[in-house]
This record gives structure tokens, C-alpha cells and sequence, in this order.
């Protein structure tokens, strides 16, 4: 059985690739960013920083072409060829390079195709093999991960993370598309999706946490996936066999992995129940599975489950994960003290010179790939575990505090809107009923090793990294509210 992977592209930029756009907002990005407050100059690597950016496609790119440094490589990959339409790859190393300032020397640009598992794989021991120091993957694997930041997916991370390399995950746009529950206590409860318009295409995949290191291995936990109508109609199902090991010849129908999928077209407008059913009846008390619902905006899925919304390897514990401060941008809670996404960036919007726009989790990535692209430039030791310690140091109660759980901005309540400052824009925490607020910071702030020698003015821009405490309300306005 050949295995098949279906990796979901975070941003789709309709382009016409007649002639590649540029950048035309790169020096509104700088100053929002507060990459412009350093020079390209200090580099203090004494060496070529070498960043890989890993994705299914790069359609455009020329060598030698204006919209990378000239050490631009394009890295094919064994197997699948990449995509000759998909522009994605492009487009993140474009932005990267713009927030960086556009240095042609002291770097060294790798397109590595990662499409498909085989790719992906070869992508990171190629990236471990010539001393890559930062991965950027604007990708998410709807499977092959446990919900913990493990699996086979997340396993090949750990080897490129071992080896050194800051791996920068964009969280995914899977935000309110998600339900999670525990196999024993949550499978038969009622899950439903409304269709607000006629045709819109849906396809769901479930999945559960029965996925090994190893991509070789088969899951012997079944469960099947159905569709019913108000009426209590069957409109479609998925109902592969997980044996736990490969078929004989008789074996049909059957799946290597703890997956089904589901796609749905031309569904008439009206409210579907989501059944799933226990087939091998072998699940612990620990087993979990996973809904994710694709769709667009006519499509709603009224049982999402919120902070479960991160597939790998944005679930990754050691991964930097970056999402947009949008209603759209995935997070997920990973322990008591534990979630995801690591960093969220405001506004983080893209415009090209053809008055297309881009915008999620996969341009924020970018857009921070860029700002950590600087740091380590003038930091060679700059890392991971050092620019999550600056910020937690920042702000001690916040970063232990186990009760703090991040929440999207549109989610807090209208009577606590008056307590935002118009430069408050990345997102908002709570502990019980005290409300904290995320603000942005200029790296220079945090770093003051690379504040230019001379004529520095340090300034407050709109985005940025650093989680600070706000203004909380009194108990007695708490009690209004």
C-alpha cells in the first residue's frame, strides 16, 4: 500500500504567476516590527546564518531574481516534485527576508520542498547535514500526531532540534474548526456543523492518538467516522480497517493510520450530526480523538472545542510556535502550564504590489522568523530557551502561573474593552477573574546588545513578543461586570 500524506497549506495566495508580486508594505512591516531599529551591518556570527524554509511549493522563484538574496537554493526533494502553482514557499521566505532587512551577504536561503512525508523527512536531514540554524515550516499535518507533541511527524523535528536547530512553526488557521474528547467518556456525544449556504464543500478528518515515532507502524485502534442529516439520513461515511499490521490479500479497505476522512460536496443548508463509532473496542483511558472540520465560512462547526485546535509539529514543546491575533489562528492547551502558540503577532498582514493580501498564522511565523533572524545575527547564542527566558523574566506571575490561560482578543467581554489602551493589541490571559493583557515590545527593548552605537531611538511599535501586565479591574468593578 503506497501512504499517502495530505499536508494542509496554511495560506492559499491566489496569484497570478505570470510575474511574481513584491513585497509593497515591507517598511510599514519594519517599523511595526521594530527590525528597522537595528542595522543590517551587525552581524556578529562571522559567518553565514543559514535558514531553511521548508514547503510544499515555490513557483516563481528564479536564481538570481530580486526577491531573495542571491544564496537562494531551491532543495528538491526524492520524491514528489514540487507543486508548480503553489506560491506559499515563496512568499514566506519573501517576507522573512523583507522583516530582515533584505541582506544579500551573511545569509544563506535553502527552499527545501517538503511535500509529502518522504520529502519532509530528507528535508530535515538535509537541514541537519549542512548546519542549518533556523527552520521555518508554514505547514501543519492534520494526523500523525497524538495531541501531545509526539508522533512520527514531531519525531523528525526532535532530530533537527537535537542537532541545534530553532525550528519556527506557524500554529495553523484551524481556529473554532476542532473537537477533541476522551474515547471512553466523550465518542457518543453529539457533534454537529451547520451549513449556512448550499454547496459549500466539507471535509472532516478524525483522528485519534495511536500514532508511533515511526511512520512504519500500523494502529490497531479502529473507529469510524459518519455524516447524518436532520432527518437521521446517512450522507456519508469512512470506514477503514486498522488491522495493526499489513493487509493479506484478502484485507480490504484498510488504513495504516488512526485517521478517516471524509469529504462532503454540494450538501443542501441545514444542521449534520457527526457519529463516530467504536469498532475495535481496544482504547485505554488515556485514548483521545480529534474532529477537524475544512470548509469556509458558511460552514459552521457548533461543537468545536477551543484551546485543541494546534496539529503537529506546531504541538511540538520545543518548537517556537507563531500564531496571528485573529479569531481564525489554532491554539491549543498542552499541559497545566503549557500552550500554544508560544508567540502571537498582531496585524500580521502582508501586502503585494498586484493588491493581493496575505494574512494568518503562516505570514506571523514569517514575519517572527524574521525578527529571530536578526537576534541570532547579533547574538550568536541567541535561542529558543533564551527569548522565552527574557520574556517570562518580564513578567515572573504571568509565566509560571499555571491558572493563566491565553484567550483571543475578540473573545473578551464588551465591558472590559475599556480597559485596552489603543497600543495593546496582541491578546489577552486570565487568571479566575483577573484579566491580563499581552503587549508588544521592540526586541531592542529586551536586547539592548543590538541597539545601534549611535542615534537609537527606542520606540513602541504595534507588535511584537513580550507578554506585560495591564490594568486590572478592582473587585468591585469585577462585580459589575
Amino acid at each position: 500500500m503506497s501512504m499517502v500524506f495530505t499536508l494542509i497549506s496554511l495560506l492559499n495566495i491566489g496569484l497570478s504567476l505570470a510575474q511574481t508580486p513584491t513585497i509593497s508594505n515591507g517598511e510599514v512591516l519594519k517599523r511595526r516590527f521594530g527590525t528597522d531599529a537595528y542595522g543590517s551591518a551587525q552581524n556578529s556570527l562571522k559567518r553565514d546564518l543559514k535558514i531553511a524554509i521548508f514547503d510544499n511549493g515555490f513557483a516563481g522563484f528564479k536564481s538570481g531574481s530580486s526577491l531573495l538574496p542571491a544564496s537562494a537554493q531551491l532543495i528538491e526533494g526524492p520524491k514528489n516534485p514540487q507543486k508548480a502553482d503553489d506560491f506559499h514557499g515563496l512568499g514566506m521566505a519573501m517576507i522573512l527576508w523583507e522583516v530582515m532587512g533584505k541582506p544579500d551577504t551573511g545569509v544563506k536561503f535553502y527552499l527545501v520542498n517538503a511535500d509529502g512525508y518522504t520529502n519532509f523527512k530528507a528535508g530535515v536531514q538535509f537541514a541537519i547535514q549542512n548546519q542549518v540554524d533556523i527552520v521555518l515550516y508554514s505547514q501543519v499535518w492534520t494526523f500523525g500526531g497524538n495531541f501531545d507533541g509526539t508522533g512520527f511527524i514531531d519525531a523528525q523535528v526532535s532530530q533537527a532540534i537535537r542537532a541545534g536547530i530553532t525550528w519556527i512553526n506557524a500554529a495553523g488557521n484551524y481556529g473554532s474548526k476542532v473537537s477533541e474528547g476522551s474515547v471512553s467518556e466523550q465518542l457518543t456525544t453529539p457533534r454537529y456543523f451547520t451549513v449556512l449556504k448550499k454547496g459549500a464543500p466539507v471535509t472532516l478528518t478524525l483522528s485519534w492518538n495511536d500514532f508511533d515515532d515511526s511512520s512504519a507502524a500500523w494502529s490497531d485502534q479502529d473507529l469510524d467516522l459518519f455524516v447524518v442529516d436532520e432527518a437521521g439520513k446517512l450522507v456519508g461515511s469512512s470506514e477503514k480497517k486498522q488491522l495493526g499490521h499489513i493487509p493479506g490479500p484478502g484485507d480490504k479497505n484498510v488504513s495504516a493510520y488512526a485517521r478517516e476522512t471524509l469529504t462532503l460536496n454540494g450538501l443542501p443548508e441545514g444542521k449534520y450530526r457527526i457519529e463516530i463509532k467504536n469498532i475495535s473496542n481496544n482504547f485505554t483511558a488515556d485514548s483521545r480523538f480529534r474532529v477537524l472540520l475544512e470548509s469556509n465560512e458558511s460552514v459552521v462547526f457548533n461543537s468545536a472545542t477551543l484551546d485543541r485546535e494546534v496539529f503537529p509539529p506546531a504541538d511540538h514543546p520545543e518548537v517556537i510556535t507563531v500564531g496571528e491575533d485573529s479569531p481564525v489562528s489554532s491554539r491549543a492547551v498542552l499541559g497545566q502550564s503549557s500552550s500554544k502558540p508560544d508567540f502571537v503577532l498582531p496585524k500580521a498582514i502582508v501586502d503585494f504590489s498586484d493588491k493581493t493580501h496575505a494574512r494568518g498564522s503562516s505570514v506571523a511565523a514569517a514575519i517572527f522568523a524574521g525578527i529571530y533572524a536578526k537576534l541570532k545575527q547579533a547574538r550568536p547564542d541567541f535561542n529558543r530557551t533564551l527569548v522565552l527566558t527574557r520574556v517570562e523574566n518580564e513578567n515572573t506571575d504571568f509565566a509560571i502561573d499555571p491558572d493563566f490561560k491565553r484567550v483571543n482578543a475578540y473573545e473578551v467581554p464588551a465591558d472590559l474593552q475599556k480597559w485596552i489602551t489603543p497600543e495593546c493589541e496582541v491578546g489577552f490571559s486570565y487568571a479566575h477573574q483577573t484579566w491580563v493583557l499581552q503587549v508588544p515590545f521592540q526586541p531592542v527593548e529586551f536586547f539592548p546588545e543590538l541597539r545601534k552605537p549611535q542615534g537609537l531611538e527606542i520606540r513602541r511599535s504595534s507588535g511584537g513578543l513580550s507578554p506585560k501586565l495591564w490594568k486590572t479591574p478592582s473587585p468591585d468593578e469585577l462585580k459589575r461586570l
